[in-house]
């Protein structure tokens, strides 16, 4: 009785190796998509923005719907600024706006440290949005107008 050599036999070795790669794959996509993604100050030029002293300067209000997919760094937006349903997953470490501050149906889940909101800030959630408590904001940022967190 001959045995069939020519079978499709995996080592165990192999698929472990395999499943191992899988995991790791996954985990680093996962740390990929928590990095905060910056967008240049000229990609707002049809909002006005300049950049001066390396702060990026938005005069008037800026609200964003649909398609936009980050801020500028050192942002200064010289009225209110509206975020709706966009795919922003974070605000700029130095948030500074002069007016009010309002998510809608965003993936902005904290105030960074050292934001300045001249007016006051209000959000609400949509499907999978996370909440934004007051006590998780940060000591060094300002608000201030009304806080509506939770």
């Amino acid at each position: 009785m001959k045995h069939n050599t020519s079978s499709k036999y995996v080592p165990a070795s192999k698929t472990k190796w395999s499943v191992l790669f899988i995991a790791i794959s996954l985990v680093l996509i996962f740390i990929w998509n928590q990095i905060p993604r910056y967008a240049s100050c000229s990609s707002y030029s049809t909002f006005g923005s300049y950049e001066q002293k390396g702060v990026c300067i938005i005069p008037g209000d800026l609200v964003l719907k649909g398609k936009a997919e980050a801020l500028p760094k050192n942002l200064h937006v010289q009225g209110n600024l509206e975020i709706r349903g966009t795919s922003i997953s974070n605000l700029p470490a130095t948030l500074r706006t002069d007016g009010n501050v309002y998510l809608y149906k965003t993936a902005i889940g904290d105030i960074p440290e050292n934001t300045y909101i001249g007016g006051s800030f209000n959000f609400d959630l949509g499907f999978g949005s996370p909440t934004i408590y007051c006590d998780e904001i940060p000591s060094t940022a300002v608000i201030k107008g009304i806080a509506a967190c939770e």
